[in-house]
């Protein structure tokens, strides 16, 4: 998880030409994050929740549910989670296979 924790951020860093400063990233990263912007959202599922879009792609379906649960109640929470991810689709649903 850290090094796709590193990657995505050194995208981001090289995304519209390289940063130069940490403020530079935070804005950056700010804009990818924003709420209101077009073209491609980036979110994970609880900010997901309430959207919809006519195309989702969910990057490592493989990681839902969550392993490291414990009792019924989290298995139950972490399904409802899922449901929400496979439902943000107007139209199209794609799975983004991960990679370690």
């Amino acid at each position: 998880m850290f090094q796709d924790k590193v990657e995505t951020l050194a995208a981001v860093m090289d995304g519209q030409g390289p940063c130069e400063t940490p403020g530079e990233v935070a804005a950056r990263l700010q804009s990818v994050f924003a709420d209101g912007e077009s073209g491609v959202t980036f979110a994970t599922v609880h900010q997901a929740k309430g959207l919809e879009a006519e195309r989702v792609f969910i990057a490592r379906p493989d990681l839902m549910p969550l392993a490291r649960v414990r009792q019924e109640w989290e298995l139950q929470q972490e399904l409802n989670i899922e449901y929400v991810a496979y439902t943000r689709s107007k139209s199209e649903l794609y799975f983004l296979e991960g990679s370690e």
